[in-house]
């Protein structure tokens, strides 16, 4: 079967969502090359597509259970997005106040412990869905039994969180924006901020930053966007 190349160079693995799987499979189907700390996915045709100063070089790649979840992600919305870019002009990160965060993201409700209740919730679903699993399908007890494990542990995380919460005004961008979702993933000090999504070109990138929910500032942030589609040129001249 021909390979589906991708018009960026950095993509990543998705989360939970069903929308999101669809893209992380799409993705995966897309004839790409896995290199280490070089990039998460990529392919050489990204090379010849526009790229935006925001975009950051070469990086490690993120773990699964250190994603954020996606209840803690607000990304800024058209009416004060060019607000958000003048502030990050000359920074990566922008911590927030409540008064600043709900200019940024106006009508938005941004209570850090629901956002949390939210996640435990949902961890706590998936756990117990995987324990009916096991009981559905013994022969893979093992395996479920594992998935259910990460999911408590995940619960066990938000649940220590909670005070700690912080907004962040940081940078991102996307592509196809109607067709993806940001994944942010965090671990210690280091910040992943990634945009996948599914779009036929060619097509820039666009800065929309995101206010992200954290328990700390990240001092190391690398941001990207993807998207994976028909075979595409890039724009002539580029």
């Amino acid at each position: 079967m021909e390979s589906m190349p991708i018009q960026t160079t950095t993509v990543q693995r998705s989360s939970a969502p069903a929308h999101l799987i669809a893209i992380s499979f799409v993705l995966a189907m897309g004839g790409l090359v896995l290199s280490g700390p070089c990039s998460f996915l990529s392919t050489h045709v990204g090379e010849a597509w526009a790229q935006d100063a925001w975009k950051t070089g070469a990086y490690p790649m993120p773990r699964f259970e250190d994603q954020i979840h996606r209840s803690r992600i607000f990304p800024v919305p058209d009416a004060t997005v060019q607000r958000a870019i003048k502030i990050l002009e000359y920074r990566e990160v922008h911590p927030l106040d409540a008064v600043r965060t709900a200019e940024l993201l106006p009508g938005v409700k941004t209570d850090p412990e629901a956002m949390l209740r939210a996640e435990i919730e949902e961890a706590e679903g998936k756990a117990s869905e995987s324990g009916d699993m096991i009981r559905t399908f013994p022969q893979h007890k093992k395996r479920f039994a594992e998935e259910a494990k990460e999911w408590h542990t995940r619960a066990e995380k938000a649940a220590k969180l909670s005070g700690k919460l912080k907004a962040f005004l940081i940078r991102g961008l996307v592509l196809f924006e109607g067709t993806g979702a940001f994944q942010v993933y965090a671990k210690d000090e280091v910040l992943w901020v990634v945009h996948s999504s599914l779009g036929k070109g060619p097509v820039r990138m666009t800065r929309r930053p995101v206010v992200v929910f954290l328990d700390r500032r990240p001092e190391e942030i690398y941001v990207s966007a993807g998207a994976g589609g028909p075979s595409v040129k890039p724009p002539s001249g580029k």
